[in-house]
């Protein structure tokens, strides 16, 4: 379980998150939906401790994240695969080394790490295309690179930040879809910024809607159409479900 408790973030002269609390449980996809600019990022980042807040705390399997120290930080961000807006991957590294890395650099051996590498690519879709390069692949693909990369280490929870930005409707319905057999296949815990609805609705359990550093709905995704507030009927308009 992770829980958000009263998180304060100011970057700058902005605060960017003002007090936010949200609970996920285990097993639950949570979209975290809202424009560009309001903090959704910057949560993710909270939550795998990546950053830290100026105030509240952030709970991971009874442990507050925000007060350990570096060594235990360490080892809870080992339950986490974190599938980056951009996929992150090193131009000069293939698709086998890109998602090997994480192993690499845990020391594991290389017949451990090639069978992982090996195991996820093929969950995703990729298998044969250890020795392609990113410059090799197309949007979808790196996108999907980049999930396998955040599976390859068996982690608790997923983190994924904007993963159909970019691509077009086609594309990002096929990572919608990954997402989705994931989540069906290796029930774990996840956890999706967005500002795309249809997505949203479509690999969530629960939809919470960010909005000027405040999460001002948190609901089923079933209940999506009771909400009342305007920036959700805004999100339902312009994705043609009002």
């Amino acid at each position: 379980m992770i829980e958000i408790r009263d998180i304060r973030k100011r970057l700058g002269d902005k605060e960017v998150l003002k007090g936010i609390s949200l609970t996920i449980n285990e097993g639950e996809t949570v979209a975290i939906l809202g424009r560009s600019g309001m903090g959704k990022s910057v949560l993710l980042k909270h939550i795998v401790g990546l950053m830290k807040p100026d105030s509240g705390q952030v709970i991971v399997d009874g442990v507050d994240i925000t007060r350990v120290k570096r060594k235990k930080l360490f080892e809870i961000r080992r339950l986490f695969g974190f599938v980056f807006q951009n996929s992150a991957l090193f131009d000069s590294f293939t698709v086998w080394k890109n998602v090997a890395l994480p192993l690499i650099e845990a020391g594991y051996d290389i017949e451990t790490i090639d069978m992982r590498v090996k195991k996820v690519l093929s969950m995703v879709n990729l298998e044969g295309t250890e020795d392609l390069y990113p410059a090799e692949l197309s949007g979808g693909m790196m996108k999907r690179v980049g999930i396998a990369r955040a599976l390859v280490g068996d982690p608790k929870y997923l983190l994924y930040d904007e993963p159909t930005a970019g691509l077009d409707p086609v594309i990002a319905d096929r990572i919608n879809d990954q997402i989705l057999y994931l989540k069906e296949y290796l029930k774990k815990t996840a956890v999706v910024v967005t500002h795309d609805l249809r997505s949203a609705l479509k690999i969530s359990d629960k939809i919470a809607l960010l909005t000027d550093g405040v999460i001002v709905t948190f609901i089923r995704k079933e209940e999506i159409f009771q909400v009342e507030h305007p920036e959700m009927r805004q999100f339902l308009k312009a994705s043609g479900l009002s």
